[in-house]
């Protein structure tokens, strides 16, 4: 799927329940299951008149899967996007259609699945401490001036705040205007 469109037919090994949209009087909604085959195609067989809908599960691994958004290619009876517009206990499920005279029996109805993206690896901990941004101010730091003019400050933490043009840092610090104060984490 690329931009929940349907790039890839065949995901086999996807289960699908036809149900009744409205439960018989003891409760029972199931209908029948279809598996899908080596083209990610499933099927009913003698599917009596009602109003329906179908269940679908996701492919095993389960985790590794997400349904699409539905409708996307612009009408139902495209077979480029996902009919699953809700979700059961066990899987996403369409909405109702009712199978009698004149029913498109070749009618695809189906589900579309994406590949959950893959987060990326922890990096392995560092001996270099890292840093983090803490705030932009005026922090007190000791200054070194290089022999080719630049300088160089060590900042004294980024608790030890100071205002701009004051002399209230310790020592022989100065107060230094800083974008963002980063100390060792």
């Amino acid at each position: 799927m690329e931009n929940s469109i349907m790039t890839v037919n065949a995901l086999p090994g996807s289960w699908a329940n036809l149900k009744l949209c409205t439960p018989k009087d003891d409760g029972n909604d199931w209908v029948n299951t279809g598996a899908s085959e080596e083209q990610g195609l499933y099927k009913f067989d003698d599917v009596e008149e009602n109003e329906y809908y179908i269940e679908f599960f996701k492919p095993q691994p389960g985790d590794d899967y997400n349904f699409t958004l539905p409708q996307v290619a612009g009408n139902d009876d495209s077979v480029l996007d996902s009919d699953v517009v809700g979700f059961t206990r066990h899987g996403g499920k369409t909405a109702c259609f009712t199978v009698g005279p004149g029913y498109d029996s070749t009618k695809y109805i189906n589900a579309g699945y994406k590949l959950k993206a893959t987060p990326p690896p922890t990096p392995a901990p560092s001996k270099t401490p890292t840093q983090s941004p803490i705030d932009v101010s005026y922090y007190c730091a000791d200054v070194t001036t290089t022999s080719a003019g630049t300088q160089t400050f060590n900042f004294l933490g980024c608790q030890i705040r100071c205002g701009q043009g004051f002399s209230e840092c310790p020592g022989n610090t100065r107060c230094i205007f800083a974008d963002v104060c980063i100390e060792p984490v």
